[in-house]
């Protein structure tokens, strides 16, 4: 599910940028952020299975903390390398863990300006704070072409990343045959 949600992510961004005279990013930041937050998360959920699988671990329950869910993916990235390195090489498990820390920074960058990540969702939080957006009399701005540029970023290496897992998966499973 996590590519539907990428794929209108992608279209919400084009159509701003490609034209926003009538100042529709003004509107659709929030639900676009919704978007690509989301597939961030169920991307995660998804190689953090496969991970779990591979390293024949008790699959957690995974939260919604996409912190938390990045943290989880790095950690066992370095895990699973140590037990398939001398198939794949470290530096290809590397190229991997690195764009994963990218990510990282891309989460973490969103998390330095929000306490509650369903900022894209209300405007305030179960204690009637508001939300980032609302916080002081500085209106918060996105450059949706960096939003898009970074997007692109994220996706393709969730999605490069889930591809090389998959690959190890198939690899654990033909040797196991």
């Amino acid at each position: 599910m996590s590519k539907e949600y990428f794929q209108a992510a992608d279209l919400v961004l084009t159509t701003c940028i490609e034209d926003n005279g009538d100042k529709k990013a003004d509107k659709l930041c929030l639900p676009c952020m919704f978007l690509i937050n989301h597939g961030i998360e169920l991307s995660l959920k998804a190689i953090n299975i496969y991970l779990c699988y591979l390293l024949q671990e008790e699959n957690d329950k995974l939260c919604h903390n996409l912190q938390n869910l990045v943290m989880s993916t790095i950690n066992r990235l370095n895990r699973l390398k140590d037990s398939y390195v001398n198939m794949f090489g470290a530096k290809e498990f590397d190229k991997y863990i690195i764009g994963i820390e990218l990510v990282k920074n891309f989460i973490d960058n969103i998390y330095e300006n929000t306490k509650d990540m369903s900022f894209t969702r209300y405007p305030f939080d179960k204690e009637y704070d508001p939300m980032y957006y609302l916080l002081d009399d500085d209106c918060k701005t996105v450059n949706m072409e960096l939003l898009d540029e970074q997007f692109n970023y994220v996706r393709d290496m969730l999605d490069k990343t889930f591809c090389f897992i998959d690959e190890i998966k198939s690899s654990a499973k033909a040797e196991l045959s």
